[in-house]
């Protein structure tokens, strides 16, 4: 009888492209409906299964196409994303490797032969040290006119594709280069440290084409389009909701809380003319929304004391009060017009003026 031997059972890893892969089969998808609907082409999602990273684009896109594909597969997207980075750290130190051992010159190093000795005098020591700030100079300066030189990326998160949505607030996230400039329709974004941004909508009821733009400082420019199909309901719309009771970005009519109806004391509705534009609204002291409009869409605030209101263009930037209608707000950036109960038009020309 033969003692002393074991067996070891041996775990085999899934990798990242096993699970989309395996995960797209047991759901019985190809790839084409896939690529179709989450706006990735069906090339990328292969070479993701395939884990063929040399037909992939920048790593950052590539991120992109995982949330994507995860999301539609409903897979837990941030695990993905980390397995994807443990992943690519393997590759880079296996294709290393490979790259020492094929390399005679690395594998069998050649016998160096002495340099003669040279006296380090401070003019030597003095012109060195220029010459390798001149070298320095000279990379970095090659380096950053090739960065600025191309296209800005830019990754649409969400929405990750054209379709239909029955609410009026649309959440837009995604990415693109820290120093890159980001508009939505026209108007600046404000983009994180390490690239990220995130941006609310109120769609108008029927189609709505959103346009997110990213600029390098040298003028280029990479765009994303997408197409969302509103399909609001004209009762829901018209109803009043307090911040209270549900996110003011859904509705079209935002009413203070402890403000009975629409009808109250100090009621503004605000009207964006022909660019999206950022506006900030304060009700009695509350935000009560924060985001941008598109263009011909409408907002009422209703308050018991007062509603307060920032607009990022004041040019596209209409509100009705009291029955009165002002056109136009003023230029540029306008902050903090102030409604209250004994307000007139005339002074709220003259604020709009200043």
């Amino acid at each position: 009888m033969v003692s002393g031997f074991f067996t070891r059972r041996i775990m085999q890893v899934q990798t990242v492209g096993d699970i989309l892969n395996g995960r797209r089969l047991a759901l019985g998808i190809s790839l084409e409906r896939i690529a179709r609907e989450t706006q990735v082409q069906a090339k990328y999602l292969d070479a993701l299964e395939r884990e063929d990273r040399k037909r992939l684009p920048a790593e950052i896109y590539v991120r992109g196409f995982i949330r994507a594909y995860a999301r539609y597969l409903r897979l837990d997207e941030a695990a993905l994303l980390e397995q994807w980075e443990r992943e690519r750290g393997i590759a880079r130190h296996m294709a290393g490797q490979a790259s020492a051992a094929l390399d005679p010159k690395r594998a069998f190093p050649e016998r160096k032969r002495l340099l003669p000795r040279v006296k380090i005098t401070p003019l030597v020591f003095r012109s060195g040290m220029i010459g390798l700030a001149l070298i320095a100079g000279l990379v970095y300066v090659t380096l950053a006119v090739s960065s600025l030189g191309r296209k800005p990326a830019l990754v649409l998160i969400e929405p990750s594709s054209d379709h239909a949505v029955s609410a009026s607030a649309l959440v837009l996230v995604g990415e693109t280069d820290a120093s890159a400039q980001l508009t939505i329709n026209g108007q600046p974004v404000l983009v994180s440290a390490d690239g990220n941004f995130r941006e609310t909508l109120t769609l108008q009821s029927g189609m709505n084409q959103i346009k997110i733009a990213a600029r390098s400082k040298l003028g280029r420019e990479t765009e994303v389009i997408r197409t969302i199909q509103a399909n609001l309901d004209p009762v829901a719309v018209k109803n009043e909701v307090r911040p209270s009771d549900a996110d003011a970005s859904d509705t079209d009519t935002v009413v203070a809380q402890g403000a009975s109806t629409e009808e109250g004391p100090v009621a503004v509705t605000v009207e964006i003319l022909d660019e999206a534009t950022w506006i900030s609204v304060d009700v009695d002291g509350r935000s009560a929304f924060e985001g941008t409009l598109l263009p011909s869409s409408t907002k009422t605030f209703v308050g018991d004391n007062q509603v307060v209101l920032t607009s990022g263009k004041a040019e596209h930037t209409a509100v009705e009060f009291r029955g009165k209608k002002l056109t136009k707000l003023g230029e540029g950036f306008l902050r903090g017009i102030t409604f209250t109960e004994d307000l007139d038009l005339s002074d709220l020309s003259t604020t709009a003026a200043r």
